[in-house]
């Protein structure tokens, strides 16, 4: 990811309602593969963060003329730009800097939205990752840190665990109190204990293919 990370959550709650990449029966009218960006809780006059600090370079505040409704984008370093969606009213004006954490504006439903929420989009100049348009990437990776979670390094056992025994974030989960099995063959399993962050690779309607 470069010297480049998010510093601040950008709103009152820690919770992903909708990934990068989700629903891709939703988007195909907006030539998307999927969903573009990520969507955090955010109730209606809940508080909108800056990620990172940056340029304000466009402040839209038409509710109705863009898919974002009233929406904000900031250019930062190492040439990302991350936009926030839906929002109820903004805080900020075109040109002004701001901080990692400043309170940028406020949530709500604006644009094309079912439910308050905040719409984060990450992009980066210069960069395309077909099928999707250019600069678009995706943001969980920057936002994992910020709940404490990273990606765990290798080497890596690959298996199966219990559905049941994980909390799951994106790509990543975690081992839920009391450990987990890992069952890697039909012959071999390991112990998991609790707390340990894993990689998801595979789904079953009872197990999660990971790697630990």
């Amino acid at each position: 990811m470069g010297a480049f990370r998010f510093e601040a959550w950008p709103t009152e709650f820690q919770k992903i309602t909708q990934y990068f990449g989700a629903n891709p029966q939703n988007y195909a009218q907006f030539g998307l593969p999927g969903h573009e960006g990520i969507d955090i809780r955010a109730p209606t006059g809940s508080r909108v963060f800056a990620v990172a600090a940056g340029e304000v370079f466009r402040v839209h505040t038409d509710a109705s003329s863009h898919n974002y409704g009233i929406h904000i984008r900031i250019q930062h370093q190492d040439d990302y730009k991350t936009v926030y969606g839906h929002l109820e009213s903004v805080n900020v004006r075109e040109g002004q800097i701001v901080e990692a954490g400043q309170m940028i504006g406020y949530a709500d439903n604006t644009g094309n939205s079912f439910g308050s929420h905040l719409h984060l989009t990450l992009k980066k100049i210069g960069v395309h990752y077909p099928p999707w348009p250019r600069e678009i990437i995706d943001p969980l990776p920057f936002l994992l840190p910020l709940l404490g979670w990273e990606e765990p390094a290798g080497p890596y056992i690959e298996g199966w665990i219990m559905t049941a025994a994980l909390t799951r974030n994106g790509n990543l989960a975690q081992v839920n109190a009391g450990g987990a099995t890992l069952r890697v063959t039909q012959d071999y399993s390991a112990e998991v204990p609790s707390g340990t962050i894993v990689i998801v690779t595979g789904e079953h309607p009872t197990f999660t293919k990971v790697k630990a």
